[in-house]
């Protein structure tokens, strides 16, 4: 005689079973990066350095130099690997910061990336200026660039850049990992994403 689980036990087995979490939706919030409403930490022969607010409080270091700027974020931003990193000739930000979080808007105070539009100026080689989204990556001790989206060249580029933060940001290695290109790419300076 074959024994026959009851179906009430089978399914009140599946039911303990641990069930993997569900994704949370990635969220964008928005917050302005002009250095006229920041703190000057710090002024150089070519250089200041502005310390800045952003979502929810969170901490923003703005350098702008004589021709490049470098951002980084957190309590600890200038010890971060973002605080080396801009892009290649002379170049600018835009006065929007995205940030890029994931879950309910209630926990916004928690980003895990950024995406910030920089201005490159081609004037020195006379070629027309360019538009990259740079993502970042916000985590204490491992905060860095991580992609790269041509803004011009690409049709959907903010999507494309929340895309990249998505694939990207949960198993980035700040130490280990490089920036990396994110869709076509056709600035100087940039290799072109496989």
């Amino acid at each position: 005689m074959t024994i026959r689980p009851n179906i009430v036990t089978v399914l009140a087995t599946i039911a303990a079973l641990p069930v993997p979490a569900v994704a949370q939706d990635w969220q964008s919030a928005y917050t302005d990066l002009d250095p006229n409403r920041c703190e000057i930490v710090e002024r150089y022969d070519l250089a200041v350095d502005f310390a800045c607010t952003g979502l929810a409080g969170f901490p923003v270091l703005l350098r702008h130099g004589e021709h490049r700027v470098f951002v980084s974020y957190g309590p600890d931003a200038a010890n971060e690997i973002a605080w080396q990193q801009s892009l290649p000739s002379r170049n600018k930000t835009g006065e929007t910061l995205e940030w890029i979080f994931s879950g309910p808007p209630e926990e916004a105070s928690q980003p895990v990336a950024t995406v910030l539009r920089y201005f490159i100026d081609r004037s020195e080689i006379r070629g027309p200026d360019e538009q990259v989204l740079v993502v970042t990556k916000l985590e204490p001790g491992n905060t860095c660039h991580v992609a790269y989206i041509d803004g011009r060249r690409n049709a959907q580029a903010n999507e494309m850049a929340r895309q990249a933060a998505q694939e990207l940001v949960p198993d980035w290695d700040c130490a280990g990992m490089q920036a990396q290109p994110y869709g076509t790419m056709g600035v100087t300076g940039f290799s072109e994403a496989e």
